[in-house]
């Protein structure tokens, strides 16, 4: 006797978004920032930054103020633009429900918002090395993007683990289906961008290849002086004056 209801639906909840895209842009300013990469590196002695170098081998790190010290240079600045446009779409259309319901409590029909690169640097990766397991805590959204491509079998790939994993569920035969589900790779592909929340913990592979393998990546927050207005001091003054 068959007692069990076998007629069920699947309903994937808690869903955490990551946005991959192609730069249609990549071939107009990828030699110049890649020769400015280098240069940067040659002057700048700091194999690797400050910043958790526990974690980080066989790789150079810029500082995490680059857009700010390289403000003067048209290159950068359109690097940057680029960046900011297209992940500030991609934060609009993401929040567009909930903020549609900000703006219904608040009875406004609009509210200012700003995206901010908070912080902003390039990795310059050496055969065998790798970036260890981690976050970008304070942000809203971690970016990369690909300078450079690289075949899987050269490592290097970034990748992203599931925040379940790791105490909050345990391993077990039941829960098996997750085993193939816990990380999802990134391999490198020049002009390729990657964005994700910035809580995700991720970690780069250890790099293999012959080329140097290069990235740069962004903190992304944002910010408004009209609706969960905890904001910097300087961001608030920089969005009252516009």
């Amino acid at each position: 006797m068959h007692i069990a209801n076998y007629d069920y639906e699947r309903e994937d909840v808690f869903p955490i978004p990551f946005f991959t895209w192609k730069c249609p842009f990549h071939e107009q300013w990828e030699k110049e920032l890649i020769e400015l990469f280098y240069n940067y590196s040659d002057h700048i002695k700091n194999n690797p930054a400050e910043i958790t170098p526990h974690l980080k081998h066989d790789m150079y790190e810029s500082s995490l103020g680059f857009f700010e010290e390289h403000e003067e240079s048209e290159v950068v600045h359109r690097f940057k633009e680029y960046i900011v446009e297209s992940t500030s779409n991609i934060i609009r259309d993401l929040n567009k429900e909930s903020w549609d319901y900000l703006k219904m409590q608040m009875e406004e029909k609009d509210f200012r918002w700003q995206t901010y690169l908070t912080e902003s640097w390039f990795h310059i990766t050496k055969n065998g090395g790798q970036h260890e397991y981690h976050n970008h805590p304070n942000s809203d959204f971690g970016f990369i993007y690909y300078f450079t491509d690289h075949e899987e079998n050269e490592g290097g790939s970034n990748r992203f683990y599931d925040v379940r994993m790791g105490g909050t569920s345990r391993y077990s035969l039941g829960n098996h289906w997750q085993v193939n589900t816990s990380n999802k790779r990134f391999q490198p592909e020049a002009g390729k961008c990657v964005m994700f929340p910035a809580f995700v913990y991720h970690d780069s592979a250890r790099y293999v290849g012959t080329k140097d393998r290069i990235i740069f990546s962004c903190n992304i927050s944002v910010h408004s002086p009209d609706v969960l207005n905890w904001m910097p001091t300087d961001v608030m003054k920089a969005v009252l004056e516009k």
